[in-house]
């Protein structure tokens, strides 16, 4: 990635407009979206890239 940080590629991924999304606390979604990627899923059918976005996000 040339000059995208990892919020405006997430926020470009969940289709926001960087300039109106409020700057979250980083570490804390990071902490949250490795959690989520190590927890067991609770369905049988996998969750996708975004799911676990959305979910460290709180948005889910």
């Amino acid at each position: 990635m040339q000059a995208h940080t990892s919020a405006a590629v997430i926020v470009r991924a969940l289709s926001a407009d960087p300039a109106t999304v409020p700057i979250p606390d980083w570490p804390s979604i990071r902490a949250r979206f490795d959690a989520e990627l190590a927890a067991e899923p609770e369905h049988e059918q996998p969750d996708t890239e975004r799911d676990v976005m959305l979910r460290a996000l709180g948005l889910r």
